[in-house]
């Protein structure tokens, strides 16, 4: 197969706009799209004395691009653009052999608490919490802080409660100041009532409606399915049998703004006096349909595209003419490329390969051989696309057994340095290699190799003897645009929990810019949030933010 250049697609049938995760947004600082090549001569000024050469040109508007000597990357002034992310729903079904709740498919680990009062164990496609004492509450939660939210779960008991009621809730907005829940209560003469509460530390329940009788009879094993809804200061919930039509209206209501963003999850209680224990509440299903936290944004004027070869350092009147085409150029760039695989973007196909080649991606398919609810590492630009095999330039052909034939195993999935070679290398035409040639010009395969040996110019992070720093290395020569290399995983607070300070490059991601609250974000494709994120499931996708993970573990800035 020929290498890859960048490919015309075609959106698939019933593709939604990709607008769902870039829009244009027009301001008083676009003038200098809609009068492309009218702002009089070029000037070119060197930027900056630490790391690579580095080239501001400007026009009569003012700055027009940014060239680097040795880099094909340029960044180029033009039509205002914002980068945001609608996170995807997930439904967790417990299928999985770990200890606690483990991690669900698409929201993270679940932190359940280890208070010798209750157990929380994954058995028979459930997520068991077993009561061991009456009078005691326990809570298991989601990490991601969401503020508006939909959540359902599907939930029963083993036993049937005795001396006094057993409940078990659907939560929202967890913080350690309160939360608020939609509790079913199965009383001891089998009926089941649903209540809408405000729970806050220290303080006894408040409740917002309720309680309302949902049903009647129960027996242990019966499934009940428990909604809770936020939107804004409005909250609403309903409960019925599983296997029944969900109800028409909502059985409870009410309106509160106490609480701000926060977890979700699922909280048990038996109460005082109950008599029945130990007793599991089963949970079959938690899905998340719909959630808001506070969406990530990175608005600017700037977009990255690819010189033919590495700039020399000399402005030629070929390269003033595409600069200023450029300038006027809303064909997609490598930061809408990348926008192009985040949770909703839209499918397209490209009618040469017959393959997908943007849409949402996820990051792996769940890993068999520890059956924990985590997923594979491997899945490069080619097996996103469900190809069986690709050649690249210099005649490598890896073999994949798992992407062959009708069951393509690692077909719409991406690892972080698939995803880094998607956008670079397939959509915007640096050439690719996989375990072999890395001369400089060339995109390897791992996130190590790419650091060390990959295309372009170090911008920072190598110390003289050519190996990673064991610290951050400063920001200030970043660009949008720029490769953020990371040792990041090694302790259980990162991503996947498995830590850093290894000494060793393990993970890459795009830098996008500077977000609403100005810090500087990255995109990049991980486990936790199953595929590639600009938001913060896991991790805050940010690199300045102190000892958070990614801003402490970045250890190298390259510029292709």
């Amino acid at each position: 197969m020929p290498p890859a250049a960048p490919s015309a697609v075609a959106a698939a049938p019933g593709a939604q706009p990709s607008a769902t995760v870039w829009v244009h947004r027009q301001d008083v600082n676009d003038a200098r799209f809609f009068r492309a090549g009218l702002g009089g001569p070029l000037t070119v000024r060197r930027t900056g004395t630490a790391g690579p050469e580095t080239y501001e040109v400007a026009d009569g508007f003012g700055p027009l691009a940014t060239l680097t000597a040795g880099a094909r990357t340029v960044t180029v002034r033009g039509l205002t653009r914002t980068f945001t992310e609608q996170q995807k729903p997930f439904t967790d079904r417990f299928d999985r052999a770990v200890t606690g709740w483990g991690t669900s498919p698409g929201g993270g680990r679940w932190a359940t608490p280890t208070t010798g009062r209750a157990e929380f164990r994954v058995e028979g496609g459930s997520g068991a919490a077993v009561l061991l004492e009456d009078g005691f509450s326990h809570v298991a939660t989601l990490p991601d802080s969401l503020a508006d939210v939909d959540v359902t779960t599907v939930l029963t008991l083993d036993r049937a409660p005795a001396g006094d009621a057993v409940s078990a809730a659907v939560c929202c907005a967890y913080t350690d100041d309160g939360y608020y829940r939609a509790r079913l209560s199965f009383l001891t003469t089998g009926e089941v009532r649903l209540t809408l509460e405000l729970e806050r530390a220290g303080n006894p329940a408040a409740v917002l409606d309720g309680p309302v009788q949902v049903g009647s009879g129960f027996r242990p094993g019966d499934r009940w399915r428990l909604r809770l809804e936020r939107t804004g200061t409005a909250l609403r919930c309903r409960a019925w049998r599983d296997g029944e039509n969900e109800p028409a209206t909502w059985q409870a209501a009410g309106t509160d703004g106490t609480l701000g963003a926060g977890r979700t999850g699922i909280r048990v209680l038996a109460n005082k006096g109950g008599t029945a224990l130990p007793m599991k509440v089963l949970v079959g299903e938690f899905t998340v349909a719909g959630r808001r936290p506070e969406p990530p944004e990175v608005t600017h004027d700037l977009w990255v595209r690819l010189l033919d070869a590495p700039f020399d350092g000399t402005l030629t009147p070929a390269l003033e003419r595409r600069l200023r085409a450029w300038a006027g150029d809303t064909s997609p760039d490598a930061l809408a490329h990348a926008a192009m695989f985040l949770p909703h973007a839209a499918d397209a196909v490209d009618p040469v390969l017959g393959t997908r080649v943007l849409g949402e991606a996820g990051y792996g398919p769940f890993d068999a051989k520890t059956d924990d609810g985590t997923r594979e590492v491997g899945a490069d630009f080619w097996e996103y696309m469900g190809l069986d095999t690709w050649t690249f330039p210099n005649g490598e052909a890896p073999a994949q057994p798992e992407n062959t034939g009708p069951q393509k195993r690692w077909a719409g999935f991406l690892d972080c340095s698939g995803y880094v070679r998607m956008v670079y290398g397939h959509h915007m035409g640096v050439p690719m290699v996989n375990h072999r040639d890395f001369d400089g010009t060339n995109l390897p395969r791992e996130s190590a190799d790419q650091a060390a040996r990959g295309p372009g110019v170090v911008v920072a992070g190598f110390t003289a003897d050519g190996v990673p720093g064991r610290v951050p290395p400063p920001l200030d020569g970043l660009l949008v645009g720029d490769l953020v290399y990371f040792d990041a995983y090694g302790s259980a607070d990162d991503d996947d929990g498995e830590g850093d300070d290894r000494g060793t490059i393990d993970h890459v991601g795009i830098h996008l810019g500077r977000d609403q609250h100005g810090r500087r974000r990255f995109a990049s494709s991980r486990k936790t949030p199953d595929g590639p994120t600009m938001a913060d499931l896991g991790a805050l996708s940010v690199l300045d933010a102190g000892t958070e993970l990614y801003s402490r573990s970045l250890r190298v800035i390259r510029r292709f």
